[in-house]
């Protein structure tokens, strides 16, 4: 059966940010992430919370949901300084950390540090060095590590994460070089299809990258079970389907997602924020409901491993 999860936009006033988080772990959605940029992309001057202090506060306001960006981004930090975040993070919540990473692709990203957008070569190189540093970094050994772009000398960790060996990475993927970091690193692989695409288009697509990343499981030795598989969808942008519109839809595109071995999908919280009011059936929220707490009904506070 397939999890949900739901992504908010840090892009509201802090008690706004605080009732939805906690709206979501009320209705038992499985995980929590964070938007993660230096500024609204679409809006550059508007209101935009920095991700991990955010998630900070969000870990005291909160018991068992799972949390992290989606995804964090490496334009804006130096892996090390990333990696001392997600393990500060990780500390905080209890043990709730899973640590997304995604090579970043905004323009005002590169702005607000003074950097020159990479190529794509670069952003590919730079991604693959970030990854690796930060899953040497998370298992809190002592780490050297000399790369093109970065470099650490006698680095180590302190305190260990609580989640051994490192927190869950969630690796952001579609391109082959990408797909080929989540098989070796990634312990969850998160494709969001793609933008203004249709819903056939969508399901191809995401079938295709999946094929890879077996592919490259196979390289590597590693059961592709291992690798969760997730999906960013419920924005009209990336879900053409009228999802909102009846349980029956709703249902029919949830299926469509679990076909293709798809175990958790991450829905833009609250969706009332991307759709009109009149394209969204209240007994369809209800549904979602209804599906959530059939799968936590627990209440128990659980680390990312647990699940």
């Amino acid at each position: 059966m397939t999890d949900f999860g739901a992504l908010l936009f840090p892009n509201v006033a802090w008690a706004t940010l605080v009732d939805r988080c906690e709206q979501a772990e009320e209705l038992g959605f499985r995980s929590l992430w964070l938007d993660d940029h230096g500024a609204n992309p679409q809006s550059p001057r508007s209101n935009w919370f920095e991700a991990f202090t955010a998630l900070a506060g969000l870990a005291n306001c909160t018991r068992r949901i799972l949390l992290g960006p989606l995804v964090s981004n490496v334009v804006l930090r130096h892996p090390a300084v990333l990696a001392r975040q997600a393990a500060t993070l990780e500390n905080m919540s209890g043990g709730r950390l899973q640590l997304g990473l995604g090579a970043g692709y905004a323009p005002t990203d590169h702005a607000m540090v003074g950097t020159s957008p990479w190529t794509p070569d670069e952003r590919a190189e730079r991604f693959a060095e970030a990854v690796e540093l930060v899953d040497a970094l998370l298992r809190a050994e002592p780490v050297d590590y000399a790369g093109k772009h970065y470099q650490v000398h006698g680095a180590r960790l302190r305190p260990a994460p609580i989640q051994r060996p490192r927190p869950p990475m969630c690796i952001a993927a579609h391109s082959r070089s990408s797909l080929r970091l989540a098989a070796r690193f990634g312990d969850i692989w998160s494709s969001f299809g793609g933008w203004g695409l249709t819903s056939p288009q969508l399901l191809a697509i995401t079938k295709q990258r999946s094929a890879v990343l077996d592919e490259f499981c196979a390289e590597f030795g590693r059961d592709p079970s291992t690798i969760r598989r997730q999906i960013l969808a419920g924005s009209p942008a990336t879900t053409p389907d009228p999802i909102w519109s009846s349980v029956a839809a709703f249902d029919d595109w949830v299926a469509g997602w679990e076909q293709l071995g798809i175990d958790e999908i991450v829905l833009y919280f609250p969706p009332e924020l991307l759709y009109e009011p009149e394209l969204i059936d209240p007994v369809v929220l209800e549904h979602l409901r209804g599906l959530l707490f059939a799968h936590y009904d627990s209440g128990e506070q659980r680390t990312a491993i647990d699940w």
